[in-house]
């Protein structure tokens, strides 16, 4: 009985041992397949990285975005003037103040729809001066100058200038409470405006057709 239940009890023994080892030998194989796998898993993703890297790298950089422009760095404000003169003992020109820094200054202002350049001007000049009379219809020069816009800001100004022969100033007029209005020698008026090209623009004056005109027209001294 002892030798039989020693054999039956060995028996059992052996084939627990044998059942242990199976079993160990599977979950190796489990977990190798599992590292393989892995293994696989992380070379494909790294391969995708790699070439999602790649591609990054050979696209063109974008081209940077440029500031807008400003208004004053596209192109300067345009605006009409007249330069009113009459004929006494010598050729005079009429000189406004403007209405903020009280500078002298001639009638000028903004393009006007429906009307052309010299005829604007000659608008201004009724408006600001009160005059009236013959306008001529081409530009003796041109000057520029900043103006301070309302919002505060500053605009950069192209002036065209056109000759007014002053037949008459009115009583009244619109702005007649806001400016002073005086007229002066052409080398005075030059030398009281602000504006170097302006200064230019009347010194030269007596080379135009109607600066010449009015000195051929001004009394002999």
């Amino acid at each position: 009985m002892k030798s039989g239940s020693f054999g039956t009890t060995g028996l059992i023994s052996s084939i627990r041992n044998q059942t242990v080892q199976i079993f160990k030998q599977m979950s190796r194989t489990d977990l190798s397949g599992q590292a393989v796998e892995q293994i696989g898993v992380d070379e494909r993703a790294g391969q995708t990285a790699g070439a999602t890297e790649i591609g990054k790298q050979t696209k063109p950089p974008k081209e940077p975005k440029l500031p807008k422009a400003s208004r004053s760095t596209i192109a300067p404000y345009r605006q009409y003037a007249a330069l009113p003169y009459r004929i006494t003992d010598e050729v005079e020109v009429l000189l406004i103040s403007s209405r903020q820094t009280r500078r002298w200054i001639l009638p000028k202002g903004w393009p006007m729809k429906g009307r052309k350049p010299h005829a604007a001007a000659a608008q201004e000049a009724l408006e600001e001066a009160g005059v009236t009379g013959k306008m001529g219809k081409e530009p003796v020069g041109f000057y520029h100058y900043t103006k301070r816009m309302k919002n505060g800001s500053q605009q950069r100004c192209h002036v065209t200038v056109f000759p007014m022969l002053v037949e008459r100033q009115r009583k009244v007029w619109p702005e007649m409470d806001q400016r002073v209005t005086r007229w002066f020698p052409l080398a005075e008026a030059a030398d009281l405006v602000g504006e170097p090209e302006l200064q230019h623009v009347i010194r030269n004056f007596e080379a135009s057709p109607e600066g010449q005109a009015a000195e051929a027209a001004a009394p002999a001294n």
